[in-house]
């Protein structure tokens, strides 16, 4: 990860900008002298630089595989020809080190996010009905809850599936299965799950299918559709989850 970090620190490498305007003539004296000193100090940005002089900004489009690339140009004398293909592809290296970055960024973005508002949720009725009524619950859903209390969800999951199976209409269950996948880190499915609660609506864990919802999101790069939650909750009529709403939407940039 630490020479992950590096290539997004600035450092010798030539940008974008950099090899373009030096290409076109467009810097002084002085600029052009830094150009040409930071070339020496990189072979990728000597070899960028190069591939830009002799092919164009056309270059980016697309690099074929060497065999093919070989192919294309002929020739019988294989060293300038491999020098040709190491210009372009050293090019196209270079302009990919900030897209790379990006990316990366934002996935750190998310993940923090996502770890910022996220709490495991509170509730401590399932473990009051599960106490008062252990001899006349569903023997499946007991080993569910004390899974779950105990904070392997893992091995709450099938539990909680299989007691769903023949109470289908068990809203809390259905909504602590999905707790179950997100906590498991099982997002695809936690997505399934709270979608359905938020979808078929009229529960009073609709709010909280939603906050839960917004958050898979989030971890997931899935920003449009957390905002779109978001939004639904920051214009409802709950002051707790509106104000969580407007808190999150914020770091969003929304």
């Amino acid at each position: 990860m630490k020479n992950l970090k590096n290539i997004f620190r600035p450092a010798k490498s030539l940008s974008r900008k950099d090899i373009k305007d030096y290409t076109e003539g467009n810097l002084s004296k002085s600029e052009r002298r830094n150009i040409e000193h930071k070339e020496s100090e990189c072979e990728l940005s000597a070899d960028a630089l190069d591939g830009f002089e002799e092919f164009g900004l056309e270059a980016m489009d697309s690099l074929p595989d060497e065999k093919e690339f070989l192919q294309k140009i002929g020739g019988r004398n294989t060293q300038p020809r491999l020098l040709t293909f190491n210009r372009i592809a050293a090019t196209i290296v270079l302009m990919m080190i900030p897209l790379a970055g990006y990316f990366y960024l934002q996935e750190n973005k998310t993940g923090d996010l996502y770890q910022a508002h996220f709490a495991e949720y509170d509730d401590p009725g399932l473990f009051a009905m599960r106490d008062s009524n252990s001899q006349q619950m569903d023997a499946v859903l007991v080993s569910g809850i004390d899974y779950y209390n105990d904070k392997e969800y893992i091995k709450a999951i099938p539990y909680f599936e299989q007691y769903l199976e023949s109470h289908p209409e068990d809203e809390r269950i259905s909504f602590h299965l999905g707790l179950s996948f997100m906590y498991a880190g099982r997002m695809d499915d936690a997505k399934t799950g709270l979608r359905k609660i938020v979808l078929e609506g009229g529960t009073p864990y609709l709010l909280d299918a939603k906050w839960y919802l917004s958050l898979v999101h989030i971890k997931q790069g899935e920003l449009e559709q957390a905002t779109a939650l978001l939004e639904e909750m920051k214009a409802g009529t709950d002051p707790y989850y509106s104000k969580k709403a407007i808190s999150l939407l914020k770091e969003l940039g929304g």
